[in-house]
């Protein structure tokens, strides 16, 4: 690796920063003073041929793009303390007494922009109990300060002049190419690299420094940027462009291959099975009684391209033995491909490997001609992973289920819709104001009904929607629903209005409107999974700081419902889609227990004080 191009030469604590976030001092300290107008560079990189820039002291250790000292949040405060009265210092002081108050341990928090982004990212406007402008506000008051106190950085890229050939470089670009580039090229200029000589590790050094001293709060989003205008501005320019075609640095080589990397005769019966399988025929013992859903498919076929690629990744097949599905079902090519998935933590359930194994079973039992022996020692291999699955709920689902824990998250969730159209309707921009109003619909449809995802981003207008008797009722189709069975719902009033609101007011304004989707994608297609995600997710978390993604409102809902109601696992059950109640107790609910104790508690409390027994 080469060292010239990264921070492995470092150099001293003052070193300048190098991004235009952080204003200059109006002081440099002796060790850090440049003569004449040159500008910074280690003393082994050859500068630029034609340029007037002068060698600075290397140094030693690892200080580079940091700030000198083990300067604290607490530092920061107490020297703004000591400002001159100014409203400024006013509100400085009391946004951090805003932090000290609301996260524990702040004061101790060294003064940096990577420790300062962590401390914003982790704790949004509700960790602080404050609103979403207050918190911005917050936000930049802290960072102002800690430019000014606790970042000791001279900004000597900044009023210095670029390297000769970056300068050369950057007159042949436009305005908005110069701003996207000017890291870049600043850094650059600053450890001695030419504009042909920016590589992979040239880029890491520029992410290492965005990390380390620039408080923008995505330094990976700055960087791809960077390298796609490095790109696009090499297109444009064409043979006169000295920048290699650049990439992100963090990309490395994939562990599952595509089935186009294997045999072909292996794709080949992959489209076979899929064909077999969306095709249902009750009269062949061997068929599907029913198709599956492309959703299976799709699931299905990802772990096909699991197990192959971890045969050849992990050396236990050379690709080319790899020719058909009957491959990855031979016993012993099963249990090493289910052992790349294992988690190296013995005490954590082996998920991956036991759906891997479903899958690989249900093609083994109905597309390749295997021995009664083997299909038997395969389930056998099953058995033993399903015993090491804890029952109930996953992990990250019971986090996020137990958030509700606290009564005031419950409310917040449930009064979000209201508070998020009320914020909506305050939006000058007519655009903005609908898309507010379709996030909230989407979020109360989803507390209302329970809907899975996919059926919420499907709902059609000339399909979904009935009215009679002053009632709205919400119908799902079998072929949009998970198990098959078409699911009714009865819309409460409080949604009916804001359904009627945004089909008159809003709807209209939006891109792909011409279709028939409830909530439409811009071509006139159904919304996307990942923007319909988005568009709940996101400003739940801003607004309220409650993690939750739309197919957790399922098991929150039952949790709700159960904690006040014990006996209702049987309509939430229903209310949920659920072809059997088992589904309800084994995946959703998890807080079963929880309500025992509480009931318990109540009836051992009303025995004490010696209330008389119900009969």
């Amino acid at each position: 690796m080469s060292t010239r191009k990264r921070h492995d030469d470092r150099f001293q604590p003052c070193f300048p920063g190098i991004f235009p976030e952080e204003e200059p001092e109006s002081k440099m300290p002796d060790e850090c003073v440049v003569s004449g107008a040159a500008s910074v560079r280690p003393t082994t990189a050859e500068p630029d041929a034609g340029s007037n820039q002068s060698p600075l002291k290397r140094p030693e250790g690892d200080q580079l793009f940091r700030p000198g000292g083990a300067v604290t949040l607490a530092d920061v405060k107490a020297r703004v303390a000591e400002e001159p009265p100014s409203l400024r210092r006013r509100d400085t002081l009391s946004a951090l007494r805003v932090l000290f108050s609301r996260v524990q341990a702040t004061d101790a928090l060294p003064a940096t922009a990577e420790a300062v982004r962590r401390l914003f990212a982790e704790n949004g406007p509700t960790a602080l109990g404050v609103t979403e402008l207050r918190w911005r506000n917050v936000r930049s008051l802290v960072v102002a300060a800690i430019k000014q106190h606790g970042m000791r950085r001279r900004m000597l890229t900044k009023d210095l002049p670029l390297s000769l050939a970056w300068d050369t470089l950057f007159k042949q670009l436009k305005r908005e190419e110069r701003h996207a580039l000017a890291r870049l090229a600043r850094y650059c200029t600053v450890v001695g690299i030419g504009p042909s000589e920016v590589d992979k590790e040239t880029l890491l050094g520029l992410h290492e420094a965005l990390v380390a001293e620039s408080f923008v709060k995505n330094p990976r989003n700055i960087l791809k940027h960077t390298i796609a205008v490095a790109n696009m501005a090499g297109k444009r320019i064409s043979g006169e462009w000295p920048l290699p075609k650049l990439s992100s640095p963090f990309k490395t080589e994939p562990f599952m291959l595509p089935l186009s990397a294997f045999p072909a005769s292996f794709g080949a019966d992959a489209e076979r099975w899929v064909t077999s399988a969306t095709t249902a025929d009750p009269l062949d013992l061997r068929a599907r009684t029913k198709a599956a859903r492309p959703a299976t498919i799709k699931s299905a076929v990802y772990h096909i391209r699991r197990a192959a690629s971890a045969l050849v990744r992990g050396g236990h097949l050379p690709i080319e033995e790899i020719t058909s599905l009957a491959v990855l079902v031979q016993p012993l090519n099963f249990v090493n491909a289910l052992r790349a998935f294992m988690p190296s933590d013995a005490t954590l359930p082996p998920t991956d490997a036991a759906r891997i194994a479903r899958t690989l079973i249900g093609i083994a039992k109905i597309h390749v001609p295997v021995t009664e022996a083997d299909l038997v020692q395969l389930k056998a291999v099953l058995r033993r992973l399903h015993q090491r699955l804890p029952p109930g709920m996953g992990k990250r689902h019971r986090e996020r289920v137990e958030q509700f824990d606290n009564p005031d998250n419950v409310q917040r969730l449930l009064h979000f819709p209201a508070d998020e159209a009320a914020r909506a309707r305050t939006q000058r921009n007519p655009e903005r104001r609908a898309r507010g109003i379709e996030r909230s619909l989407a979020t109360a449809v989803l507390i209302d009904t329970g809907l899975r995802l996919h059926s919420l981003r499907t709902l059609r207008l000339d399909m979904s929607f009935r009215r009679a008797n002053g009632t709205v009722y919400l119908h799902v189709h079998r072929d949009q629903s998970k198990t098959d069975r078409p699911l009714d719902h009865i819309l409460p009033p409080a949604t009916v209005v804001l359904l009627d609101e945004y089909l008159r007011d809003h709807r209209p304004i939006l891109p792909g409107s011409d279709g028939p989707y409830l909530f439409p994608g811009k071509t006139g297609g159904p919304k996307s999974e990942s923007a319909m995600r988005n568009c709940i997710s996101e400003p739940l978390y801003r607004h309220t700081g409650i993690r939750l993604n739309p197919h957790a409102f399922r098991h929150v809902i039952g949790k709700i419902v159960i904690e006040r109601d014990p006996g209702a696992y049987a309509l939430i059950s229903r209310h949920l889609g659920h072809t059997s109640l088992n589904t309800t107790l084994g995946s959703y609910l998890g807080t079963e227990t929880k309500v025992a104790s509480r009931h318990l508690h109540k009836i051992i409390d009303e025995a004490r004080s010696g209330l008389p027994t119900e009969v």
